[in-house]
């Protein structure tokens, strides 16, 4: 079973309650990170972006955080907080180190999957270093897979000694709001959804 963890600060303070209660339901106990400014959460010091790629640059190093407090070959996954769970994920769970979420023509970092293991730690080593040196957390991790197009959907990838599977962004991370969501395990209203969002 998945451990879940999030975070954010008191900028979308009111983005928290929807996601939590939407991981709750599904089963799951969500971990969250406090990034300031709201008086509960795993305190974490960090600083946030209003600007396009560049969220979140120690995405990578609270996902670390929270993998190495489990115990190994455990599961964990990242969910922003501008997501809501609508059916549980574990069928993700499979034969690999890292699961990231693919869409048309890039890697989106709003819901990644990881195993407890030295491969997914030392990726996300590798991830904070070129986060913070391209000021992204999404800049990073497509800087580092370099994935080209959707065809790799389905496929499991070595990455930096990693093994890397790669997921659809539809079902797992879906922001296509013109299509039916009814099958997405997770719906993600990054930027220009948010005021879709289930307030």
């Amino acid at each position: 079973m998945f451990n879940i963890v999030t975070a954010s600060d008191d900028n979308l303070i009111s983005f928290i309650e929807p996601c939590l209660n939407s991981i709750s339901k599904n089963g799951y106990d969500p971990i969250f990170y406090n990034l300031g400014g709201l008086d509960f959460g795993i305190p974490f010091e960090s600083k946030t972006s209003s600007a396009s790629l560049q969220k979140f640059p120690k995405k990578p190093f609270v996902i670390k955080d929270a993998l190495e407090k489990l115990n190994k070959d455990d599961w964990l996954a990242w969910v922003d907080i501008d997501c809501i769970m609508q059916h549980p994920i574990d069928d993700a769970i499979g034969n690999y180190d890292l699961g990231v979420t693919f869409r048309k023509s890039s890697l989106n970092s709003g819901v990644t999957f990881w195993k407890h293991c030295q491969a997914s730690l030392d990726f996300l080593d590798l991830w904070s270093k070129v986060s913070i040196s391209v000021n992204g957390d999404q800049n990073g991790l497509n800087k580092i897979c370099q994935i080209p197009n959707n065809s790799l959907i389905g496929k499991t990838l070595d990455i930096e000694n990693a093994k890397v599977k790669v997921f659809d962004c539809k079902i797992y991370n879906n922001f296509f709001f013109k299509k039916d969501q009814s099958n997405a395990r997770i719906i993600h209203y990054k930027s220009k959804y948010r005021d879709r969002f289930p307030f």
